[in-house]
Formats: structure tokens, C-alpha cells, sequence
């Protein structure tokens, strides 16, 4: 690889959402995680509760409240992964760019090519195939790919909290129109 075009303005790029990626991941998952961690007391609350519960609810509000709790959790699951990932790039990305600079200011010349190679060959052969269009783009020079393919994630990533949040406010919702004496 010789001369990355831009390179400037693509190290400016990654950085910037790089730094906003990890950060607003975090917030996302940890807004995330408030609503499960929500959802689901009042999930075991109905549980323990049963008895004294089911004279102020019919047992299918609660078993569709329940329903509910398990369908936000499994979006939740899907929001936990991403933000692992998002995160992950967040990290590594900041801890390659220091390294860069350290290398930089001893006039240390690195191979790209080779530090991909490596990158690359550390990945399972399944996942390799998955990943492979995104090293072809970093060996040709767009340094910045990766990190809108993340910016996207993040947007997922936040589409799933919104899912969660809409379906806290359903299963409240009918829980409060079910309640009777």
C-alpha cells in the first residue's frame, strides 16, 4: 500500500466517531440495562406475587406482561452484543491511533500490510469470509469504512433500546388499563 489518500482528514474521521460510537454505545447499553434490570424485577415481583397479584389482574395480563419482559429481553441480548462490538472497535481504535503516534514520533515506519495480514490471520476462518470486504477496503486505503459500518451498528444498537423502551411502556401500559379491584 502506498500513500493512503486523505489520510489526514480519514484519521480525523475515524477518531471523531470512533470517540462518539464508544461513548454513545455505552450510554445506550447502560440505558439498556436499566430497563431489563426494570422490566424484570417487576417480572419477578408478578412471579412471587402470584396469589395476591391475580385478584387485581386476570392471569393472561400477566402472562403477556411476562411475554413482553421475554421479548424485550431478547432484543436486549441483540443490544448487548452490539455494543460489545461497537465498543470494542471504540477501544481498539483509540489504542491503535496511541500507538501510531508513538511509533510516528520515533520516525517509526510500519508495514500496513503486514499489521493487517496479522489482524487478519487472528480471526476464525468462518468469520474471516464475514470480514474479509472490510480488509480489502483498509489494504486499498479507505481507513474510514470500518468505522461508519460501526456508526451504523450504533444506529441499530439504538433502534433495539427504542424497541425496549416502547415495549416497557406496552406491558405499562396494560398492566394500568387491566388493573382492577
Amino acid at each position: 500500500m502506498k500513500g493512503i489518500p486523505n489520510l489526514h482528514e480519514q484519521v480525523l474521521v475515524n477518531t471523531i466517531l470512533s470517540e462518539i460510537n464508544g461513548k454513545a454505545s455505552s450510554i445506550l447499553d447502560s440505558f439498556s440495562g436499566w430497563l431489563l434490570g426494570g422490566f424484570g424485577a417487576a417480572s419477578a415481583l408478578f412471579v412471587s406475587k402470584y396469589d395476591s397479584i391475580v385478584k387485581h389482574l386476570n392471569p393472561s395480563e400477566i402472562q403477556e406482561f411476562l411475554f413482553l419482559f421475554l421479548w424485550s429481553l431478547g432484543v436486549g441480548i441483540i443490544q448487548k452484543f452490539l455494543s460489545m462490538i461497537i465498543t470494542a472497535h471504540s477501544q481498539g481504535a483509540a489504542a491503535g491511533r496511541d500507538i501510531g503516534e508513538k511509533y510516528a514520533e520515533k520516525s517509526i515506519m510500519l508495514d500496513f500490510e503486514i499489521i493487517l495480514s496479522h489482524m487478519e490471520k487472528s480471526i476464525f476462518p468462518g468469520a474471516r469470509w464475514f470480514v474479509k470486504r472490510s480488509f480489502r477496503k483498509l489494504k486499498n486505503g479507505d481507513l474510514v469504512s470500518n468505522t461508519q459500518k460501526q456508526t451504523r451498528l450504533l444506529q441499530v444498537q439504538g433502534f433495539l433500546c427504542l424497541i425496549q423502551a416502547v415495549l416497557v411502556l406496552i406491558a405499562i401500559f396494560r398492566m394500568a388499563t387491566s388493573f382492577h379491584n
